[in-house]
């Protein structure tokens, strides 16, 4: 029985996250584990040629975020993190938790992470400090953000419940006018635009404040994540991956047998498509199967 083979039968790949120009982690959890509820992420490595020995988690991962120094830091959904690099392994747990971590990622250097209640916590290099001047409270209706995306450290975009978006100026977070009251569920920037995602065919753009809804036709599809990728943007449902170009949206056929989607992470040179017992890798050119 091979690797792969094993990996399927045992438990399924929940998240990724791009580590290098061919690398990427894979979030996978033990299926029996999950049907019992018991928190645990396995994080496993592939460095472009084989698996790295995983590190073992007791908790929900939600990111994975890399340093430049070659340090990696992993963040459960309750707060509880790991700081880890060749020479050191650091936990510990951010303080002052408003609500779940939801995701994370890193923008201009700068880790972040982001969640309910509208929580946004970002690393100084030594502890986990809030970054949530000129946000509500949260208290009261249920609200959060579920993903980040920017370019700069004075221009990052947060998106959520009931179609918020907000912009951080550097100093302090501003409301941007939403084109949607839905549930926006991922974004993310390329050279100049952000782009995000949602369920029964939400799909809009946006910078500054001038957003727009890009109506794909796709109603009956639930995007759950998104990725840019050379000049295209990538949308992944639970059973299809499509891709955009200049107001056109093609379902991406495979030459392999790929039957589940979710999650997608890219860098300047690989988009990668986890879905629970597939994991693809595109270059540009073609689609490698590494699960």
């Amino acid at each position: 029985m091979n690797v792969n083979q094993i990996f399927c039968d045992m438990g399924s790949f929940v998240q990724g996250e791009v580590a290098g120009p061919r690398s990427v982690y894979l979030f996978f959890t033990i299926d029996e584990l999950s049907k019992m509820d018991v928190p645990h992420t396995q994080m496993i490595g592939w460095n472009g040629e084989k698996f790295t020995p995983p590190e073992v988690l007791n908790w929900t991962a939600k990111a994975a975020i890399f340093l430049p120094g070659g340090e990696s830091l992993f963040v459960g959904r309750n707060g509880d993190f790991v700081l880890r690099s060749e020479e050191k392994r650091r936990e510990g747990r951010i303080h002052d938790l408003k609500g779940q971590v939801r995701s994370g990622r890193l923008i201009d250097g700068l880790p972040i992470v982001v969640g309910m209640n509208r929580q946004v916590s970002c690393w100084n290099g030594e502890a986990w400090e809030p970054l949530t001047s000129g946000l509500p409270s949260g208290e009261g209706a249920v609200s959060g953000f579920e993903s980040i995306a920017g370019f700069s450290r004075d221009e990052i975009y947060v998106t959520g419940w009931d179609g918020e978006i907000w912009r951080f100026d550097g100093t302090k977070w501003n409301p941007v006018q939403s084109p949607v009251s839905a549930l926006i569920v991922d974004s993310c920037a390329d050279s100049e635009t952000i782009w995000a995602c949602g369920r029964n065919g939400l799909f809009l753009r946006g910078r500054g404040d001038a957003w727009e809804v890009v109506d794909l036709k796709l109603p009956h599809i639930d995007f759950w994540s998104v990725a840019s990728f050379k000049g295209r943007v990538y949308l992944a449902s639970y059973d299809g991956l499509f891709a955009y170009l200049d107001g056109d949206v093609k379902r991406v056929e495979f030459e392999d047998d790929v039957r589940t989607f979710y999650d997608l992470t890219s860098s300047s040179e690989s988009l990668w498509s986890i879905g629970a017992k597939d994991v693809m890798c595109f270059d540009g050119q073609t689609w490698t199967r590494v699960v």
